[in-house]
């Protein structure tokens, strides 16, 4: 009888990361990726990055890794195949133990098969279902999406979609319901893992009674955002001196600034359209309340990052919002587009600085307890241990 012969897991590892974006790029992947890379190289691992896009020259210099760029540009078949041919090129340059893809799937992954490294696929939300969604292909929420049969256009985007996830060797996703997801794709539950998103942001230093009558909201102006809901909740609101803050920019701004106006509350609307991540955290820490009504969340930074500036959120109860937030502990839940609820909740917090500190402390503790960035590096550092360590067995 021979004896099964167990795969030895690697102190340090070598490691390509592989995001569709990076700085100076914003957006999470980006923001998640400089970071991990950092993170891995200060606990002894080696890193590369192969990304997509441009930089300024020296840039790149503030990385203690290399980071190889794909120019865009061209059609969007020469464009996958030139990024499938530079990612095979680094793999077998480099030659790492394990490469984690964000956002760059089904090339990245093609690429991962080819040469023969295992993957890790970090899959935050469902593409298909986003992409039918700006299109106007369908109105319909997320999980109805997964369940019913559409056209073979929006068949294809599925197709698309799941392909890569399922040739990756292992898939992380920031949320319960998101490991939901990917398992009703036909991803194997024991490939799968969850480690949730975190923050590393130093905590405001604005005080309570320094913070004016704001409610702020971030996000891109899309439908699913439910950013129409918010204004109509502000509008309700009875609290004197109030003001809205929109953070984010998209396809729908110039019918929310209509519905502002319309709604009679267009001087206290303020757009501020896409504006850097430090002044968007700014702002969020001197406000009195976040809000969020989104149709779909995976698990929401921004209400992380809400929750670290010390602004007490209220949120629509959706996917894995309420993963972040215990209702009425150390936040507010409500339905999505409850405008009334909405309205309520920002009544009583806007004007109650008791209660904003009480919901602030408890979700200072929750931060603390399951969201920490040094939890969530050495989760990620795990992982690709061990995924290494399967390289080359069968």
């Amino acid at each position: 009888m021979t004896d099964t012969v167990q795969p030895t897991v690697k102190e340090s590892v070598n490691v390509l990361l592989a995001p569709g974006i990076f700085p100076p790029d914003s957006g999470g992947p980006a923001t998640f990726v400089s970071s991990l890379g950092r993170e891995l190289v200060n606990r002894g691992h080696s890193v590369r990055v192969v990304t997509n896009g441009r930089a300024s020259a020296g840039f790149d210099d503030q990385y203690p890794f290399k980071v190889v760029r794909i120019p865009r540009g061209n059609s969007v078949v020469s464009r996958y195949a030139r990024q499938i041919r530079t990612l095979v090129a680094e793999l077998r340059s480099y030659d790492p133990d394990v490469m984690l893809v964000n956002a760059f799937d089904l090339q990245a992954t093609t690429a991962g098969r080819i040469v023969g490294v295992p993957t890790v696929s970090k899959i935050v939300g469902d593409s298909a279902w986003e992409r039918a969604r700006r299109s106007g292909e369908t109105c319909k929420h997320i999980e109805d999406f997964q369940q019913f049969t559409f056209n073979p256009k929006l068949e294809g985007w599925k197709v698309l979609r799941t392909a890569p996830v399922r040739l990756a060797d292992h898939v992380a996703v920031p949320s319960e319901f998101l490991r939901s997801l990917v398992t009703g794709w036909g991803v194997d539950p024991d490939e799968t893992s969850v480690i949730y998103n975190a923050i590393d942001i130093d905590r405001p230093s604005v005080a309570d009674s320094n913070r004016p009558p704001r409610i702020v909201t971030v996000g891109r102006l899309v439908p699913w955002k439910g950013i129409d809901g918010i204004i109509d909740a502000f509008q309700q609101t009875d609290v004197a001196d109030a003001e809205l803050h929109i953070v984010g920019d998209g396809p729908e701004r110039n019918a929310l600034e209509a519905r502002a106006s319309r709604q009679g509350v267009g001087d206290q609307v303020v757009f501020h359209g896409r504006i850097p991540h430090e002044q968007v955290l700014e702002i969020v820490s001197q406000s009195r309340v976040f809000a969020l009504n989104s149709t779909y969340e995976g698990l929401p930074h921004v209400v992380l990052e809400a929750m670290a500036c010390g602004t007490p959120v209220v949120a629509s109860a959706v996917c894995g919002t309420p993963e972040a937030i215990t209702d009425g502990e150390d936040g507010f839940l409500v339905q999505q587009d409850d405008i009334e609820s909405f309205s309520k909740r920002f009544e009583q917090l806007l004007s109650n600085p008791s209660l904003r500190n009480r919901l602030r402390t408890q979700a200072y503790k929750r931060l603390e307890s399951q969201f920490e960035h040094e939890k969530m590096v050495a989760e990620y550092e795990t992982l690709l241990r061990e995924v290494a360590s399967t390289r080359g067995c069968e």
